[in-house]
């Protein structure tokens, strides 16, 4: 507190003093974040936007240029980020909305090459967001990005370009391009990770050559994770085009450059490994939070504006959650609470809990089951989008084609089911039928999908919005195991109110007097532990956090920048005295300097 008060009566008594020491701060500040990265020899561009501008953090100055309307502009999770907003802000001399111009264009092909033209590996960092247009509770449609094919960063055209990474059409997904590999086919990557959800995603494309074989691998990754169509492997050289290097924008006109959100961007000529991009990534954000590159009583005023707000704590862990059982409850009990919703389930048929925190079902063809209730119907009528998330111990197919979750309607053929296919035990299948029409997803990859026998957590996204009729992703330990486009749409709300909502039975009745329906509801055999319905999707980070007992939430406009040194995993979102130590501390730490300028 001494340290405290020292600072405080310079501040009060001499300001110029002050100056000289937060001059100081910074530099040293800079210097211990940005050293280590910037003396890098292959980045070769680094656009931070902590200067307020588009200032190359990289040891070569390839600065860049805010034009038509894009900014900096301060963010309470990522600190200062560039947005480019919506179009608009058009130059009738450049046709081009916002964006980053940072060089590294040649008057003609013919031209020698600049430090933009990268013929054989490289890497592309960045982190991204899309506009935010709604708002929770979560509605029947999620956020897009704006334009078609809209421009993340580019060198040329979507068609002609050399390096391009933009969204894929309208919808929430990644496309990357390295034009002039062989076949065509091989030359991009379109991603199966929606990123559209108002929240930051790191995206990592890299193009990696090998030397050895001739070969060009193109990998991406979302949020430190490689997508299921990476890597695409390919042949050719890449072909170089004289365009400039655009960040949020593109050289092929104003359609293909629309409203984001971007920060620290950074391109390099080597292709990176995963462990250096998960590196870079998780990187930490200084605590700047005026995002005027210093640190001084500026932050103290935000967090001081933090502390004095009434109330940042969130009072459950929901996150879009709309039911959610987990099966804690005493040994022999019958009745599972909905923790989240009004949707208890009954274990029916003989089963119980017990008392270790699951359900044991015993399978067969009339064996217990959990009624989750016909309530839970309302839920489900709602669902354009969700993820079901089933934590099970299975017992392994004694059986053929055990039933593990179903939603359905009875006198119809309208249900959803998950099943372990057959006697299988790598196999399992996510079904739908609506309108006589059926869509299957089929996890039975053995490079994805492990022996299902035992202890897993399944989950199943759901989305409308990936083509023309949506798409259907499984899950299997946080992996994605299968990706499937629908034919037709597919989506629990066309389901209408189900009333037949089970985990471990099937969506049908069977006659115990007809041999024929013997084995049409083969009933789920083992423990489930934990089950979760969210009315949104979820991203395949989300998804690998919960799998590893993560617990990251969508807080929103409930963030606050000032909140610092709260460990915990959920409701830490208080600003107190703990975070004023610190912010403290940042400063103590550079006591040394201080002292020297004091004497």
């Amino acid at each position: 507190m001494d340290s405290i008060k020292v600072m405080m009566d310079i501040y009060k008594e001499d300001r110029s003093m002050k100056f000289n020491i937060f001059v100081i701060l910074i530099l040293s500040l800079c210097a211990s974040l940005f050293a280590g990265t910037a003396d890098d020899p292959n980045l070769i561009g680094w656009w931070n936007f902590n200067d307020g501008g588009a200032k190359d953090w990289s040891q070569y100055g390839h600065h860049g240029v805010l034009r038509n309307g894009a900014r900096v502009v301060y963010d309470t999770e990522r600190g200062m980020v560039l947005h480019n907003p919506k179009a608009g802000y058009l130059d009738p001399n450049e046709g081009h909305s916002g964006h980053v111009y940072c060089g590294g264009e040649r008057a003609s092909i013919a031209d020698p090459c600049t430090w933009a033209d990268i013929p054989r590996s490289y890497t592309v960092l960045m982190w991204i967001k899309s506009q935010m247009w709604w708002t929770p509770p979560w509605p029947g449609s999620p956020n897009q990005f704006e334009k078609e094919w809209q421009a993340i960063f580019t060198k040329g055209t979507r068609g002609y370009g050399q390096l391009i990474i933009t969204t894929v059409g309208t919808q929430g997904r990644i496309y990357f391009r390295a034009r002039g590999l062989q076949p065509s086919t091989n030359d991009h990557i379109n991603g199966n990770t929606f990123i559209d959800d108002g929240n930051w995603h790191h995206i990592a494309a890299v193009c990696e050559y090998d030397a050895v074989t001739g070969q060009t691998a193109l990998h991406l990754y979302i949020d430190g994770y490689e997508e299921y169509n990476s890597p695409v492997i390919a042949t050719g050289s890449l072909i170089l085009c004289s365009d400039p290097v655009y960040i949020a924008g593109s050289y092929g006109g104003s359609t293909k450059d629309g409203e984001i959100y971007m920060d620290d961007v950074r391109l390099y000529n080597r292709a990176l490994t995963e462990s250096e991009i998960l590196t870079a990534m998780d990187e930490p954000i200084p605590s700047d939070f005026t995002g005027d590159s210093k640190i001084d009583m500026d932050d103290f005023r935000v967090l001081a504006k933090d502390w004095m707000e009434t109330d940042y704590t969130i009072a459950s862990d929901t996150g879009g959650m709309v039911a959610h059982w987990d099966f804690a409850g005493a040994a022999g009990e019958t009745t599972v609470p909905d923790l989240v919703g009004d949707n208890d389930a009954v274990i029916v048929g003989g089963g119980q809990l017990d008392g270790n925190g699951a359900a044991v079902l015993t399978g067969g063809p009339d064996g217990p089951y959990i009624d989750l209730g016909a309530n839970l119907g309302n839920v489900i009528s709602d669902l354009e989008y969700c993820t079901i998330f089933i934590d099970c111990v299975w017992d392994g197919n004694s059986t053929s084609w055990q039933r593990l979750f179903t939603v359905a309607q009875p006198g119809t053929t309208e249900f959803s089911t998950i099943t372990y296919v057959s006697v299988n035990e790598r196999w399992l299948r996510y079904y739908q039928r609506h309108n006589a029409h059926d869509e299957e997803t089929n996890a039975s990859n053995p490079t994805y999908v492990p022996e299902m026998k035992g202890q897993h957590q399944i989950a199943i996204s759901i989305t409308k919005d990936y083509g023309l009729y949506g798409c259907t992703i499984i899950y299997i330990d946080g992996v994605k195991a299968a990706f499937h486009t629908n034919l037709a749409p597919c989506s629990l709300d066309l389901l209408g109110q189900t009333s037949r909502n089970y985990i471990g039975r099937g969506p049908f009745e069977r006659d115990p007097l007809d041999a024929n329906t013997i084995n049409i509801d083969n009933r789920f055999a083992g423990k489930i532990n934990d089950v979760r319905i969210y009315g949104r999707r979820l991203s395949e980070r989300d998804v690998k956090d919960i799998y590893e007992g993560v617990s990251r939430q969508l807080y929103f406009k409930l963030e606050a920048p000032g909140n610092l040194s709260d460990a915990e995993s959920t409701n830490s979102k208080v600003v107190d005295f703990k975070d004023l130590a610190a912010l403290v501390n940042k400063w103590l730490q550079q006591v040394p300097l201080l002292e020297d300028n004091l004497n």
